[in-house]
């Protein structure tokens, strides 16, 4: 006897029998018997994720399949946990936590343990340590927690997808089936002390649940939709609306029939339709993410009772009973597919190879669903849950060796790597450019820094933590004195803007040593020193403008001999109708921020923007060892969009210098991922560490030139 209380399938036994000493006058939920219509509505919305991710562009908004399971899941966990709350008078959490992990966890490992193969096998190894940790937070359900701190990372936000990121949902999931049950019970057993009316109560539970995380969900979307997309608090009101719905099955209410076909075939089409107008740059979940779930809420109140003219009529057709049946297994294996896909073409796919991907998953999900789900789901007569145990620890013990498996070679490279004595004359980097000299051959030493370390080539402020995340306002100052030896002229130079301004800081350091400054640096991710309001991850980024102002007054008060700023050139700026109109309003808010300092007689440099790649440099070049060119760009190409600082600085010429570094990056028509034997971007745009301490040379001379060095 068992029951399933995932939202893949409800073909599992009956309720428990009533306990003999509980009695009970309240009518449990009515929708507990196999329902045709949800196994289908499981197929429409496994089936929206799967084109989302093999053609986005075909359903921008196919992540709403996701949506779509979890109120599914509330409904069904809620309305099978309160029937047997109410017949036994309580819920036996061993029973329920031993279903979980025999449904679950064996296909889980499977799809894992595969991964980590296809991992070996696909990947380049600088993406095998995130993915061993991301396998690791799949495996014990905490990935959305893992992609929500990645999100909010700047310098992890554009990480590429590891093959188990689509556990994010599943997490979110088994945190809720970990919490829901025992809120169910003891929400049963206060009824049963006061008011005799359980329905009652867990309706005020839900509803509170509900308006809550709903509340947070669009809160937290406004502020950043990226860490509002993992966070449990700001999902779990989908699955407390599947508990609302699971409420009211059963109420008396009189629909004549065909316009209970209408509704359902509305609710439908809210569904899809949302999946084609949403895109990946709507504020979602916020409030919108109501219309999908609202809509999946009508198919689950009203979709059992559908006649033969309503959309039951589709969901009960054979072809979405299999996608139905098999929608946990190729939820699992269709994401693997893809990446692995992707990463072997180094392409997105065309029709044709994308109509493989999905049936190959779909093969794949067939044999799992029969060979694992329906193998494991059922405890054998007269076993135990110490062979439940037993599975949960092998389970774990696979997934902690797989994990291994990619994990120990990696740090072992990273290792190597770092301790490789450099023979600087192997290595000219920069100069290779703007100073002739010879680049060494493709025979000769490997180009530095080795990719498994190349993503973390970062300056010394992010050791430091004095790099302002987005998040957060507070000015965090670093200060880097001469080194030990080094002259002291007593000069200082300030590093003020984003993370661009940043990477500018190791050939201010080389040359900080040999004339003796001091360098004091502000920088904050996604956010120039600039004087207006900026839109960043599709939402309005406040705390920039408040930082931007400390930073002002902080220079003002330290009265630095030379202020240098840079910026990434694709901000975007709040009310701007077009792109020319971004860069006049950029170009008005940088010279707005610079005019105070100006007026207080402190030099400034405005550095002009670098290139831009159109993917990671380090995971293309991982992904293309014999042909790194294509991990360049052709100059203009990479080069487009710097206007408002140029702009800024051609009209404030009497008091801002403009420095252009970029005849060290690129040639007048290309700008290459390796330049003198070293790699020059640690992602899509920042330069390495290594790399800008080659640029110091170029640097210093063109400070020296335009009069603006200490």
């Amino acid at each position: 006897m068992s029951m399933n209380y995932d939202p893949f399938t409800i073909r599992e036994g009956s309720p428990p029998e009533p306990s003999a000493n509980v009695a009970s006058k309240v009518s449990p939920p009515q929708h507990l018997g196999f329902r045709p219509d949800i196994q289908g509505l499981r197929a429409i919305a496994v089936l929206l994720v799967l084109v989302f991710h093999v053609f986005p562009h075909t359903l921008p908004g196919g992540y709403v399949g996701v949506d779509v399971f979890f109120v599914i899941s509330g409904f069904l966990i809620s309305g099978l946990l309160m029937k047997e709350n109410t017949k036994n008078g309580r819920i036996s959490l061993l029973r329920f936590y031993e279903r979980r992990v025999r449904r679950l966890m064996p296909a889980a490992t499977l799809v894992l343990v595969a991964s980590a193969v296809g991992t070996i096998l696909f990947l380049p190894q600088l993406r095998w340590i995130d993915t061993a940790w991301q396998l690791l937070a799949s495996a014990f359900y905490g990935e959305n927690w893992y992609l929500y701190f990645q999100s909010v990372d700047y310098l992890r936000a554009d990480t590429p997808p590891s093959p188990f990121q689509h556990y994010w949902s599943l997490s979110i999931e088994e945190q809720f089936y970990f919490a829901w049950p025992l809120l169910i019970m003891l929400s049963g057993a206060l009824a049963a002390r006061v008011t005799g009316r359980p329905k009652l109560i867990w309706g005020l539970v839900f509803a509170t649940v509900f308006g809550v995380s709903l509340a947070l969900s669009v809160m937290v979307t406004q502020r950043s939709q990226a860490a509002a997309y993992f966070m449990t608090w700001t999902r779990v009101w989908e699955l407390a609306l599947g508990g609302l719905v699971a409420l009211l099955v059963g109420q008396k209410a009189v629909i004549p029939g065909p316009v209970r076909s209408v509704i359902l075939w509305a609710a439908l089409a809210v569904v899809i339709a949302s999946a084609a107008i949403f895109t990946e740059v709507s504020p979602f979940p916020g409030y919108i993410a109501l219309v999908p779930t609202l809509a999946t809420g009508v198919l689950l109140l009203m979709g059992e009772k559908g006649g033969m003219l309503s959309s039951s009529t589709l969901m009960r057709t054979p072809v979405m009973q299999f996608f139905g049946d098999v929608s946990y297994s190729l939820y699992l294996w269709h994401w693997p597919a893809v990446v692995f896909g992707m990463a072997y073409l180094g392409r997105h796919f065309t029709a044709l190879e994308g109509l493989g991907i999905m049936a190959m998953a779909m093969l794949a999900s067939a044999l799992t669903k029969q060979y694992v789900e329906d193998l494991f789901r059922n405890r054998s007569e007269g076993g135990s849950s110490l062979r439940v145990v037993a599975m949960f620890v092998l389970c774990a013990a696979a997934s902690i060796g797989a994990a291994a498996a990619i994990y120990v070679p990696a740090s072992r490279a990273v290792a190597a790597s770092s301790s490789r004595i450099i023979v600087d004359t192997d290595y000219p980097g920069a100069a290779a450019l703007f100073a002739g000299a010879d680049v060494p051959v493709p025979d000769g030493p490997a180009f530095i820094p080795e990719l498994v370390i190349a993503r973390n080539s970062l300056p010394d402020m992010y050791e430091r933590r004095c790099h302002v995340a987005r998040p957060d306002a507070e000015i965090i100052p670093c200060v880097f004195a001469p080194p030990e030896g080094a002259p002291q002229s007593g000069k200082t130079v300030m590093l003020i803007g984003d993370s661009h301004a940043g990477h500018w800081l190791p050939a201010l350091q080389e040359i900080a040593a040999e004339r003796g400054f001091t360098i004091i640096t502000h920088t904050k991710s996604s956010c120039p020193y600039l004087d207006a309001d900026l839109i960043v991850a599709s939402t309005v980024y406040p705390e920039c403008r408040v930082w931007m102002e400390a930073v002002r007054e902080d220079v003002l008060a330290t009265q630095p001999d030379l202020v240098i700023t840079a910026m990434v050139t694709n901000h975007f700026a709040v009310g701007a109708q077009s792109q020319p109109d971004n860069q006049r309003r950029l170009a008005d808010g940088l010279k707005a921020a610079w005019q105070p300092l100006a007026d207080a007689g402190i030099p400034i440099v405005a550095m002009a923007g670098t290139p831009a790649m159109e993917r990671p440099v380090p995971e293309c070049l991982g992904e293309n060892e014999d042909t790194p060119d294509v991990c360049g760009g052709q100059y203009e190409d990479v080069l487009g969009r710097d206007g408002a600082i140029r702009t800024a600085a051609a009209e404030m010429a009497d008091t801002v210098t403009l420095v252009d570094m970029n005849d060290g990056l690129c040639t007048t028509r290309y700008c290459s991922p390796i330049v003198g034997n070293v790699v020059v971007y640690r992602d899509q745009n920042h330069l390495t560490t290594v790399y800008a301490k080659t640029l110091s040379p170029l640097l210093e001379e063109r400070l020296h030139g335009a009069g603006q060095l200490p």
